[in-house]
């Protein structure tokens, strides 16, 4: 039997693709969360989630911010 990895993501994660990708640190965990990501749809790792990290998601005052990072932790 082959077990699944479970992750769990923190806002900051989620957010790191949508800042500034100038500063190397930021980029390279803007990397490190898509290839999580991509692990995760290739059913590979599970993603979990929690009723706080929807919380931490609703507070980000950027609009446009907050339904990108949703739709991420949506995959």
């Amino acid at each position: 039997m082959r077990l699944i990895e479970r992750v769990y993501l923190d806002t900051n994660v989620y957010c790191r693709p949508f800042d500034d990708q100038g500063d190397k640190q930021i980029r390279i965990e803007s990397k490190a969360f898509i290839e999580i990501a991509d692990t995760a749809l290739r059913g590979k790792t599970v993603i979990v989630s929690s009723d706080y990290l929807k919380f931490e998601i609703e507070q980000i005052v950027d609009p446009l911010k907050r339904k990108d990072v949703e739709v991420l932790r949506e995959l």
